[in-house]
């Protein structure tokens, strides 16, 4: 008996997902591109910057209110499952990316009316790597 136990090969350009196909056809999210000796090589994964894993359009930009996290995205961490109180890698990107929209939310309740000053200041938002 063959038992096939591996995770799907990462291609954004190919996904069945209606979000993300609509998002990469649109260049509002970007495939990782390897270029090696002039020849192109897509990933298959979502760009994204470091931890806190923002999404990257196809023209290089850094949008600010969207995120991807997991194993189809650009962010490395090891191959090996994380265990709970060792801080792994995948638990410090997903509380970095947490702050992220936190501090999006916080920031964005105090913008509501630019002639008046907040009464709580936002709180500073630091990488954990």
């Amino acid at each position: 008996a063959l038992i096939e136990a591996r995770l799907p090969r990462a291609t954004v350009r190919d996904t069945a997902e209606e979000l993300l196909d609509g998002l990469h056809r649109d260049g509002d999210l970007a495939d990782e591109v390897l270029i090696e000796d002039g020849a192109a090589h897509s990933t298959g994964l979502v760009r994204v910057t470091g931890p806190e894993g923002r999404l990257i359009d196809a023209d290089g930009e850094v949008h600010p209110r969207r995120f991807a996290l997991g194993t189809y995205t650009t962010t490395r961490t090891a191959a090996a499952f994380a265990r709970p109180g060792t801080n792994a890698p995948a638990f410090r990107y997903n509380d970095a990316a947490a702050r992220s929209v936190l501090f999006l939310l916080l920031t964005d309740a105090f913008v509501t009316d630019r002639d008046q000053s907040p009464t709580v200041s936002p709180v500073k938002c630091e990488s954990v790597l």
